[in-house]
């Protein structure tokens, strides 16, 4: 079973808000019937002027094109490895314990957050029957300002638990 979550979000109590226009998160819950294979979620964007914009616990590409900037997150693997087995809650909704020996390390393995030329993918190690996972993104954009303008990377560094939230939502409403 797959649920689908689009919210718009609450802008971020963050500096340069006037450099914001809004900011949209997506979680995808998955709970398997039977077993799931390993699988991936791209996020692409095919204009110019796009680029990686990481940072701690994000994987983050931002594009600049005609006076506008947008940014779309994730976590990356430091901060899916934290969520699994629960032992980060702060970081959102548990992941399944046996994803940390599937995985490895971070960065290293065959699963995790990429950055792409333009975009961000992400491969997951897949679940097993009764199992659930959340995965989110969060889309934000804006008047391009100046080259400092960092409103957007900022409001894309969220969790699932909080765009969901934004719904009324939470984890067991969306896997269940």
């Amino acid at each position: 079973m797959v649920s689908l979550v689009v919210v718009r979000l609450g802008l971020p109590d963050v500096e340069s808000l006037d450099q914001l226009s809004g900011c949209v998160g997506v979680v995808w819950g998955f709970r398997s019937v039977t077993p799931i294979e390993p699988w991936r979620v791209e996020v692409r964007h095919e204009g110019p002027g796009c680029g990686p914009d990481t940072g701690q616990h994000l994987e983050a590409f931002t594009c600049d094109y005609a006076g506008h900037r947008m940014t779309v997150g994730t976590h990356d693997d430091e901060a899916l490895l934290l969520r699994v087995g629960g032992s980060t809650p702060l970081l959102g909704a548990a992941l399944p314990a046996w994803w940390q020996e599937a995985w490895g390390e971070p960065w290293e393995g065959e699963y995790g957050a990429r950055g792409l030329d333009r975009g961000i993918e992400v491969r997951l190690p897949g679940l097993v029957a009764g199992e659930s996972a959340l995965l989110h993104f969060a889309i934000a954009w804006g008047p391009r300002g100046s080259d400092q303008n960092a409103a957007a990377w900022f409001a894309t560094d969220t969790t699932p638990d909080r765009i969901l939230a934004h719904a009324n939502l939470s984890a067991v409403d969306v896997i269940t």
